[in-house]
């Protein structure tokens, strides 16, 4: 036993476990100062023999796994202590969430965890409290047999996951469970821990658990706290990654992953292929449920990855993967394509379990993956087989799911009885499920499911019906879940007219989320509650309620409030604006509405009501059109262009009818307005038909104060609204909510700038020109970009001598020649880019280059020109288009200077690297024109002889052949064309003989200009006879050119007379040897060839013999 232990640590255990400190931990700060020994544990186990003793050294170096070392605690008191039980009986004794049992089972019986059925996106939260609060009761319920002491060292490098237990077991105070802890403060923690440890220090700290170590130096290890790769382990961490997937633990693989991502896709370290498939997979997997562009991105590399090892059963995993991808994108089309992909793949050549998973991607692909909807717009069909699969395979939450969402989605099923509960068929089925799940969070969204519903057809006993039955479930301890339903009580309360009511609940969950640093939530609740100013005529403080939300939306760069669409908040901003008088606000306000509805305007009537209906739901644009259309005929009646005004309110009654859930703000207000509209155009009986309309809406509803509204409009006196209480910010100010916002946007900017700094490294190598062609390079890093940073479309235009080339264009843009001319004389005359949204007041601006597009069409743009000597090189534009569904999980749909200058960054790079591959192209070129020159006859463009020797090494060495056969040719008569005609002539016929000489030999070897007007024909082995015909052939050849006397005439422009004994010919001799060795031997070879020459040049001429 070590004197550092006697002195230091003995006295602090003791303490810890004899003591009367409430709080059971001892965390010791140092500065590699401290280090706890197996010598320490073993010391400490012999003093508490009763005690079982856990020692773990963090190793940053190391793959640390989840819920290191508790886990394996969990498993070694099972092995130890309660083996007589099956793993599943000793599992059974703990709370474990029923969709975790047998990752639990597996974590005493197999190094490999399992799950019957996959996670669903929106249950990503829940699952995770399931799982820390399994691993709790694990603990506590173990200790009370077994107390525990756990001595960690170098805590600091622990898994948040086990970070996160220990924050739990702090809080709760276990009399069982004993922590003695060390950590370094010199030791930084991976980015995705920093939060999370700095907030267990902190209640630590409140504790008074910390203890500064001793200043005594002690021989501490050199630590390393960053992960290591090691190529040999690769399947070893799949294991880890695996299981860490299923315990949902997915920040702590990320980082795992990014490093060896880097490590196989940057550094090219060498890894078996089938390994990097299985890494790809899982990566893409964990991905899908934290980062869904890099999910894109890297399916993008499992698409790439080499064909030869990719089996049906791999390429069903990354259609089905890509699947889920897409699906939860909000691509619809793209999932179901490869959900039908999966489906042939598995009747082919798979099994019907995989047959099931492909018709389980497309039954979730119809309903969006069950992720940010509130309820289907009409029932799905979904097949019997299906959901008896779906039981086979143990797919029950799944199946709960599909009970819930596919089925009973007509609100006429909720209304009038009050059994109307009965009816729900499907539902009630998948609730039953669900409750034997015991899946609390699959109930609060079938509750969720009803009361928006219900909501949206004015049936609020009902909704209020489930508000309460959520509540139940929620109590006090999930505190977002209760600011939800208070949100929900108070929309209910606005529409039944308690509007001081309403305002009471909505100031609850308002305090609850600005507590929780949920400014995004902050801001639906501030526009509830706008929605309730309006309605109780307190305008002023609903014009400052949406006007906070515009901010909210702004600096969080958030696509919508999730409750409503930008337009909404825009159109009730128009609104208020024309109760307080403001006329030039109202006209701001109705244009900012307009930008984000004119793709809908622009639509034809048959698209918008029949073929393309829209939703009637939050994700829709009914009430937006409405509000536009109204406030629109408002303006036209101030001008006293009362059929213009009509027009509008008649476009008005369309989408007020359609949108039954803000009928209640909206009926009564149109009729009266409606009721005094016609009664100016002199229509008054019409006007009284409209008010007696609203009369017996708000009967219908039991709403007397609007009754009374409509009672005054019918006798012409105005009806005064006294609703103070209704508008009261009670707990927190508008100025410390505009403080929070500015604080979380600067934090939401920080988290997007260092998520693209970590894009960067990925781009490093998507623009890295090694190998690649232009066209490669161009394509695979833009389809990257536009991946990352959720780009609908981009168009890449390049300069090449002042003449435009279209070089990526992802929508196939109709661009014309004129509009080419147009963007290249804004970027000739502007010379700076810019970035646009229908956000920005100065979206118009831009509509030279925006209607090109399609202006209505377009939600935001960038453009980025290029310049070089001060000659536009090129252009990139981007831009994402109007949605009708905001609620995609994408990153953002309006783009922003940041983005600019970050795209800015990016591109120049990608800029850069085709500079330099086209720079490394033409040096390329001029290397091979060169060395094609040194071994190229220039004038004939065949071999010369250097040319001849370097083709026959390369036959040897490539292991062509060695056996080879040359034909050595001379010309008879060639001498008299240069005489007679001139050199430039004898240099043609040259030429042309050559050209027969390369058709002759190109299919089997290659023609060689050996010197003057000889030349020589290589080829791999041939018969003699079938040599001897091509010799024939090549006389014949050059025979029917009859001197090439027409050849000459055109040149000379005259004809000429060739007498026929001049007439060019020629000799060939030919030869061939076996089991070529070297350079000597081939020309003994070509010798003997040249011998056969001599003889026929000397007697016959215009011949072709072979030698003996």
């Amino acid at each position: 036993m070590g004197t550092y232990y006697e002195t230091y640590i003995a006295p602090m255990v003791k303490n810890l476990l004899k003591g009367s400190q409430t709080k059971k931990f001892t965390v010791v700060r140092h500065y590699n100062a401290v280090a706890i020994t197996d010598d320490d544990v073993r010391a400490a186990q012999e003093a508490y023999p009763g005690m079982y003793v856990c020692h773990q050294h963090f190793n940053g170096s190391k793959m640390i796994e989840t819920f290191e070392p508790f886990v394996n605690v969990i498993k070694n008191i099972y092995e130890i202590f309660e083996s007589d039980k099956t793993p599943e009986e000793f599992i059974d004794q703990f709370p474990v969430y029923p969709l975790h049992r047998s990752i639990f089972v597996n974590m005493v019986s197999n190094p490999l965890y399992k799950r019957e059925e996959e996670i669903i996106l929106d249950e990503i939260g829940y699952e995770k409290q399931q799982i820390l609060r399994a691993m709790k009761a694990a603990l506590t319920m173990l200790s009370e047999k077994h107390p525990m002491l756990f001595m960690l060292d170098h805590m600091n490098m622990a898994p948040r996951s086990a970070i996160l237990l220990l924050l739990d077991l702090l809080e709760a105070g276990h009399e069982n469970i004993f922590v003695y802890g060390a950590f370094n403060e010199l030791h930084s923690q991976p980015p995705y821990m920093v939060e999370t440890w700095e907030r267990f220090l902190e209640k630590l700290e409140d504790y008074n658990c910390i203890v500064d170590g001793t200043e005594e130096e002690i021989e501490v290890e050199e630590e390393h706290t960053h992960f290591h790769f090691e190529s040999s382990h690769i399947e070893e961490y799949l294991v880890k990654l695996h299981n860490m997937y299923y315990l949902l633990d997915y920040e702590q693989a990320q980082y795992y992953l990014s490093i060896i991502y880097h490590k196989i896709e940057v550094e090219k370290l060498s890894v078996a292929e089938d390994s990097v498939f299985k890494f790809y997979i899982l990566y893409a997997l964990i991905s899908i449920y934290s980062d869904m562009p890099k999910a894109l991105l890297l399916c993008d590399n499992l698409h790439f990855l080499p064909d030869k090892d990719k089996s049906a059963g791999k390429k069903f995993w990354y259609f089905y993967i890509l699947g889920q991808v897409q699906m939860y994108s909000g691509n619809l089309n793209a999932a179901k394509e490869c959900a039908d992909t999966c489906m042939k793949i598995a009747k082919e050549t798979l099994d019907e379990y995989h047959e099931f998973l492909a018709k389980l991607l497309e039954v979730m692909t119809r309903m969006s993956g069950w992720h940010n909807i509130f309820f289907c717009v009409s029932d799905i069909d979904v097949s019997p087989v299906f959901m008896e699969q779906a039981k086979k395979y143990g797919y029950k939450n799944h199946l709960a799911y599909t009970y819930i969402f596919a089925y009973d989605n007509d609100a006429g099923l909720l209304g009038g009885d009050k059994k109307f509960e009965d009816s729900l068929i499907h539902f009630n089925k998948g609730i039953e499920i669900a409750e034997k799940l015991e899946n609390e969070n699959l109930l609060l969204i079938a509750y969720r499911k009803n009361i928006m519903l219900s909501s949206l057809y004015g049936l609020y006993e009902v909704t209020n019906h489930y508000y309460y039955k959520s509540m139940e479930i929620v109590g006090e301890q999930d505190s977002v879940r209760l600011a939800d339903i208070y949100n929900g009580l108070g929309y209910n309360c606005c529409a039944c007219e308690q509007y001081e009511e309403a305002n009471r609940y909505y100031n609850k969950a308002i305090l609850i989320y600005y507590r929780l640093n949920m400014i995004n939530y902050v801001g639906e609740t501030l526009y509830n509650m706008a929605v309730n100013c309006l309605l109780a005529d307190e305008n002023e403080t609903a014009f400052e309620y949406l006007q906070s939300c515009v901010k909210i939306i702004n600096i969080l760069h958030l696509n919508d409030l999730r409750v409503c669409n930008i337009s909404k908040v825009f159109g009730l901003l128009a609104l208020c604006s024309h109760r307080l008088a403001r006329s030039y606000d109202t006209r701001i306000y109705l244009d900012n509405a307009l930008q984000f509805l004119g793709h809908i305007l622009d639509r034809s009537v048959e698209e918008k009501i029949q073929g393309g209906k829209l939703d009637a739901s939050y994700t829709a644009c009914d009430d937006d059109l409405f509000l536009y259309y109204y406030v629109s005929a408002l303006v036209e009646m101030d001008k006293d262009k009362l059929e213009e005004a009509r027009m509008y309110m008649e476009r008005a009654r369309i989408y007020e009818g359609r949108s039954t859930g803000f009928q209640f703000f909206s009926v009564v207000m149109y009729e009266i307005t409606m009721a005094e509209l016609l009664r100016k155009l002199g229509r008054k009986e019409e006007a009284l038909e409209e008010l007696e309309k609203g009369i017996r809406y708000a009967k219908q509803c039991g709403v007397l104060e609007k009754q009374h509204m409509l009672e005054a409009a019918r006798q012409g006196i105005v009806y005064n609204r006294e609703h103070k209480k209704a508008a009261l910010l009670s707990d927190v100010t508008l100025q410390e909510i505009q403080a929070a916002t500015k604080q979380a946007g600067t934090i939401k900017d920080y988290a997007a700038l260092k998520k693209r700094l970590e894009f960067i490294s990925s781009w490093q190598k998507m623009i890295d020109i090694s190998g690649k062609s232009f066209s490669e390079l161009v394509k695979n890093s833009l389809n990257t970009f536009m991946l990352n940073f959720s780009i609908d479309a981009m168009i890449y235009i390049r300069y090449k001598e002042g003449r435009p080339q279209i070089c990526f264009d992802t929508k196939q843009a109709a661009l014309s020649d004129e509009d080419i001319e147009k963007i290249t004389k804004y970027f000739l005359v502007h010379r700076s880019g810019f970035v646009t949204s229908k956000l920005k007041k100065n979206y118009m601006e831009y509509n030279r280059i925006l209607s090109l597009f399609g202006v209505m069409q377009i939600c935001s743009m960038v453009c980025i020109p290029y310049y070089i000597n001060e000659n536009l090189n090129s252009v990139f534009i981007l831009y994402i288009f109007m949605k009708d569904n905001w609620n995609a999980p994408r990153t953002k749909f309006m783009l922003d200077e940041s983005d600019m200058d970050f795209f800015n960054l990016v591109l120049l790079q990608l800029q850069n690297s085709i500079e330099k591959l086209e720079n490394e192209e033409q040096i390329k070129n001029i290397n091979s024109r060169l060395e094609k020159s040194a071994i190229t006859d220039y004038l004939t463009g065949l071999y010369n002889r250097d040319g001849f020797y370097q083709r026959i090494k390369d036959w040897i060495q490539n292991q062509i052949t060695r056996d080879i056969t040359f034909l050595y040719i001379d010309l008879d008569n060639f001498k008299y064309y240069n005489d007679t005609f001139g050199h430039a002539v004898g240099d043609r016929i040259l030429k042309e003989v050559a050209e027969i000489l390369r058709q002759i030999s190109k299919d089997r070897g290659f023609a060689t200009r050996y010197g003057g007007d000889e030349f020589l024909i290589s080829f791999q082995f041939v018969a003699k006879e079938s040599t001897l015909a091509l010799g024939r052939s090549i006389l014949r050849m050059i025979k029917e050119k009859k001197g090439f006397a027409d050849i000459i005439s055109e040149m000379l422009k005259k004809d000429i007379v060739i007498p026929k004994e001049k007439e060019l010919s020629c000799s060939i001799g030919i030869a061939d040897v076996k089991g070529i060795v070297d350079d000597d031997h081939i020309s003994e070879t070509i010798s003997k060839a040249d011998e056969v020459l001599y003889r026929i040049k000397h007697s016959t001429k215009g011949d072709v013999k072979y030698a003996e």
